[in-house]
This record gives structure tokens, sequence and C-alpha cells, in this order.
């Protein structure tokens, strides 16, 4: 390279950019040693200052990505400098740190070298000169990131406070099962929506402005009202959810339909962490165009967990249903008749109890195999019958406490 920009690092591959990493510390006098290329303990180069008082053995590790460097890797990097006894550690990297890896290193003994303060340090060391000719970001992208961060800061802001109890609201209570159908189908697809759009956010956000300078403010306002509609709709979204309590069936469903809404949020507000990372390093992330490419991603492991578990709750739900549709207990009616009162409360027990858990349903399920045969029995053996009956009559007078108990409490 005879300039010196970060375009010209980034496009090295790994071992390049360790080399490059390397060459500077050899050029302030460090003794360098290179690790081999695999299992070296997140320890790239070892470099060793000889000189007294700042002298000591140093961890060099060296990222080359293209996304912010995160707090676990900082904290890895501590681990090693401590196994290792070193004096320091050092990361340096093409991209920039997250806040949170930031505020992790203080007071450690550990440096983070970014993008620009790599170039800084080739332009020191090296005799070609440095790119003075930044790239910066367009004006109305800049004006229209930054309204984007406080539209998303002050849904943040809210939302903490309303998973921390700071904020209160009367809760909407649904206790009919087809009522809470009709309410999770109007909400499970909204969700979908609202990422297809994010996703596609960087080119609305690329957009050219217009060339007249009148029509400027009013095409940045226009823009920043649809984006703070389109984040406050789906914030409203999340609190109808959020303060809505289900029947009893469906309570899985809603607390797993909820951990997909969080997880986007989640999604959301490191989207905008990274919309801080632009505005604050353009250079970075700006392309010749001064336009930016800014990806809105969803935490697909996430996404895929939570909506597997909502589909296997509504076959548990399934199933429990279609065992409330099979006859009622076999024996009980052969003994008592199918109106009986001892009948009822069997069917409840099973439909309140056993068939919500995986034992109940089991033992269930084996029951409607082998009752027929019973029944048989029962109907041509009298004692038997008499017999049966004094056995359920204890046996409904627990099930009667059981189900009274938990109803009131």
């Amino acid at each position: 390279m005879d300039r010196i920009n970060l375009e010209g690092i980034n496009s090295m591959d790994g071992h390049e950019f360790e080399a490059l990493v390397a060459d500077i510390f050899k050029k302030m006098e460090f003794r360098i040693e290179q690790t081999k290329k695999t299992a070296d303990g997140g320890i790239d180069i070892i470099a060793h200052n000889e000189k007294p008082i700042v002298g000591g053995k140093y961890i060099i590790q060296c990222k080359r990505t293209n996304s912010p460097i995160s707090e676990s890797t900082i904290r890895d990097l501590y681990g090693v400098v401590t196994a290792e006894r070193a004096s320091k550690g050092i990361l340096v990297t093409n991209s920039v740190f997250s806040s949170a890896s930031k505020k992790f290193s203080e007071n450690k003994p550990i440096e983070l070298i970014a993008g620009d303060k790599l170039v800084d340090l080739l332009a020191k060391h090296f005799d070609f000169g440095k790119e003075t000719d930044e790239q910066k970001l367009a004006l109305h992208s800049e004006l229209l990131g930054k309204n984007i961060v406080k539209i998303i800061s002050n849904v943040k802001e809210e939302y903490d406070k309303i998973k921390d109890g700071l904020i209160f609201k009367s809760r909407k209570s649904i206790q009919n099962n087809d009522t809470y159908l009709k309410f999770f189908d109007s909400k499970n697809n909204n969700f979908l929506q609202f990422i297809e759009v994010l996703k596609n956010f960087v080119r609305f956000f690329n957009e050219s402005p217009p060339e007249n300078e009148s029509e400027f403010s009013p095409f940045i306002r226009a823009k920043t009202d649809t984006f703070d509609v389109m984040v406050n709709r789906f914030f409203a979204i999340w609190k109808e959810i959020y303060f809505t309590d289900p029947p009893e069936d469906y309570k899985n469903v809603h607390f797993s339909l909820l951990k997909i809404y969080d997880s986007i949020f989640r999604s959301l507000f490191s989207w905008m962490e990274a919309f801080k990372e632009v505005l604050n390093n353009p250079q970075k992330f700006a392309t010749p165009e001064n336009t930016i490419n800014l990806v809105f991603a969803t935490d697909e492991e996430a996404f895929e967990k939570y909506s597997e578990e909502i589909t296997e709750e509504f076959q548990r739900i399934r199933y429990r249903e279609n065992l409330s549709r099979r006859s009622t207990c076999f024996i009980a009616t052969a003994c008592y008749g199918s109106d009986s009162r001892e009948v009822t409360i069997l069917k409840q027990f099973r439909d309140e109890h056993l068939v919500k858990n995986k034992i109940g349903n089991i033992f269930v399920t084996i029951y409607y195999k082998i009752s027929p045969h019973l029944c048989r029995l029962l109907h041509n053996d009298k004692p038997i019958k008499k017999a049966t009956k004094f056995f359920l009559k204890i046996i409904v007078r627990h099930m009667e406490k059981i189900i009274r108990e938990r109803r009131n409490g």
C-alpha cells in the first residue's frame, strides 16, 4: 500500500492482517513470537518488550472483521492474559469495539486498537502517507441515523421500565379459548412483517435526497415519521400482548409468543448500537457513495426455538382436546351411569390435571386401551362391580378435593 486507509486493510485476509500487525510491533521495537495457526488458545502474536519499566510480555490478538468486537471477545483475551501472566493484552482490529467491550476493558491490562487507531499507527511507523480524504456519511443519512437512534432509544427506555415493573397498567384477561385464538392470530404475523420492513430499511435509508434545498427537511421528516410510526406500532402490539393474561390452556403459547417479540427487541436494540457506531465512525462504515450497508438481523436460533415451542404446544392442546371428545370414564360409566356426578368429577380431573403432563397422558392412553375389557368384566360379575364402586367412591372424593384446592389457590 502506498497510502493508508481502512479500505485497503479490509481487503486483506486474516493471515495478511496478522502479518501487518506483527510488522507494526516490530517497528515499535518489540521482539515478535508468532504462534501456530491452530490451537493458539486465543493468541495470535506474543510480543516481548525488553525496555526497563514498560518491558514485559504482551499477548496480541488480531481480528479482521466487518462487525463490532463484542464484550465476550475481550473477556476471552483477558482470560488468556491472566493465564499467561502477561503484562498486557492488546486486541487489534480493522473494525470498532462495542460499548460493552470498551467498558469491560476499563481498569484492566487490556488495550483496544480500532481501525482508525490502526491507521494512525501505520502512518506513524511506516514511510507511506495517510489517506486524508476520509469517507463521511451524506448529510441526510447522518440526520436520519440520529433520528432513528433517538426513536429506538425512547422505545428501549420504556421497554426496560415495563420489564423492570416500573410501569403499571391494567391487565386484560381472556378466559375463552376461541377468543384467545383470534387474539393470537391477530398478533402472530405482525413480527414477520416488522422484520421484513426493517431488513429492507437500509435501501429506504440510502435513498437519494431531493436536490431542491426547500424539500430537504420535509424529506427527512417524512422518513423519520414513517420509521417512528412503524416502530411504535410494533411496540404497542408487544405491550398489548405483555399486559394480557391468556386462558390456562394457552399460557405456554402466550409466553413463547412474548419470547419471540423479546428476541426481536434485542435485535432492534443491537441494531441501534450499530447505528451509533456508524455515526461515530463513518469512515469505517460509509461506502464511496456516502451510503451505508447496515442490515437488520434477527436472532434466528432464538426465533426458531420459540416458534417450535408454539408449534409443540398447539399439538399438545389438540391432543388434550381430542381426549376430551372421547367417551367419559368407561369404568365409572359402567358403575354409575354416564350422567352421574362421579363421572363428571373423573372427567374434570382428567382434563384439568392428567392430560396436562406427560405421565398423565401416558396413563390416560393406557386406560382407554384396557378399560373396555374391564367394563365387560364388571357387567358380568356383580360382586366385582360392587367392590369397584366402593374404591371409585374413595378415589372420586380425593380427586374432588384436589380439583377444589387447585381452583381456589
